[in-house]
């Protein structure tokens, strides 16, 4: 009689079901605080004067409120998806720590800036130098925490072999999250967010957006807002299904908003802009005291907020040399 053959045990792993549990409750907490922070802000403006130099048009806090509410629903379903080890939950985690983390440096950097350099103070007070310092050691702890340590942690976690063979276990089947590779879905959803920030606009600053250095508003103003959305969408799902088109139309949009975002730096007029959205002359100068964005310190600001994408447009290019026309004219994929 032929003997059995081995029987090969699977490798070894450590279970996370346990730190995936609290990590899923630590993302629902975080949840529950940005949707308490929707009420807080539409309040804060209702008790805010209404006139005078301190007072904040209504409409513009639209999108403030729509990201924290977009946020609070994502983290609590994220967080559901944690303490059930679902397999689109953890790689979407994952992404979302690893862009936490990077803008999480990069606020912490510019506030910083902010605070040691452009901060207006007093120039008579006595103590301004250890006021700056007390304020940006604060910063630096506050920021430290909550967005670097904090995303950096959840990043290494959830991207540890052991927590996604633990997802695995539970769920045999992959998910959808998993069809696409990790740095294509991560641009994927931060162009889906892209999309509805430019839906929201046109509400929220009465139809005015800055495009190549001058102020468009009105009916002009909503119909751009409408179309650059319009092909962010197209360009969005083309990518997401790995099409070359998409990308290229990605490539374009991309380099086209880094060039207007640079022009309105150089050569916005910021009063103009300001007075379209709907405040007034008295707010004005309040407002041009922590103007940042203009000139060269506006210019950098730009291109470290748009380089990365445009490097991960490029690293992820690599995926779509796999759609190669055959010979009856069919695209054939492999991912």
């Amino acid at each position: 009689m032929a003997e059995l053959p081995p029987v090969i045990e699977p490798p070894p792993f450590r279970d996370r079901s346990s730190g995936l549990k609290w990590f899923g409750i630590l993302l629902i907490v975080l949840g529950l605080f940005c949707a308490l922070l929707v009420p807080l802000a539409l309040l804060g403006t209702l008790m805010m004067p209404q006139t005078g130099p301190n007072a904040v048009p209504a409409p513009s806090m639209l999108m403030p409120c729509a990201i924290y509410g977009g946020l609070a629903v994502s983290l609590i379903w994220l967080g559901i998806g944690s303490i059930q080890a679902q397999r689109w939950a953890r790689t979407l985690i994952m992404i979302f720590s690893w862009s936490g983390l990077y803008f999480g440096i990069l606020m912490t950097g510019f506030f910083l800036y902010f605070v040691l350099y452009l901060l207006p103070m007093p120039d008579n007070q006595i103590g301004v130098s250890a006021m700056r310092t007390v304020m940006a050691a604060f910063m630096t702890v506050f920021f430290g925490i909550f967005f670097i340590a904090l995303p950096g942690w959840m990043a290494w976690f959830y991207t540890k072999k052991d927590v996604k063979a633990t997802c695995e276990v539970h769920h045999a089947q992959p998910s959808w999250a998993e069809s696409r590779p990790p740095t294509v879905l991560l641009l994927t959803l931060w162009l889906g967010f892209s999309v509805m920030t430019m839906l929201v606009l046109p509400f929220a600053y009465h139809g005015t957006v800055p495009q190549f250095g001058m102020v468009i508003s009105g009916t002009s103003g909503i119909a751009f807002c409408l179309i650059q959305a319009a092909l962010l969408l197209v360009g969005t799902v083309l990518y997401y299904r790995l099409a070359p088109s998409g990308w290229w139309l990605l490539l374009g949009l991309q380099v086209i908003m880094m060039a207007s975002g640079i022009l309105n730096a150089l050569y916005l007029d910021y009063n103009a802009f300001y007075t379209a959205i709907g405040y007034t002359s008295e707010q004005l100068d309040n407002i041009q005291k922590y103007n940042f964005m203009k000139g060269g310190f506006g210019v950098g600001f730009m291109i470290l907020c748009m380089i990365p994408a445009l490097g991960l447009l490029a690293w992820t290019h690599r995926y779509f040399a796999s759609l190669r026309p055959t010979q009856s004219g069919e695209v054939a994929e492999r991912l």
